[in-house]
């Protein structure tokens, strides 16, 4: 019987208007590794991307 391991990492949400030059930096203001960290670029309020690698 195989054991499943789960880790509860907190997730972060950032919707931004910025430009992604600088999405790098968001990793050292919410001291989060890229993976923990969902980023949607938006303009107004649309979403114009849906998912952030």
């Amino acid at each position: 019987m195989s054991t499943i391991k789960s880790s509860a990492t907190k997730k972060t949400m950032i919707i931004t208007g910025v430009n992604q030059e600088i999405y790098p930096l968001f990793e050292v203001i919410t001291n989060k590794k890229n993976k923990d960290m969902m980023i949607l670029n938006s303009f107004g309020a649309v979403i114009t991307q849906p998912m952030a690698a």
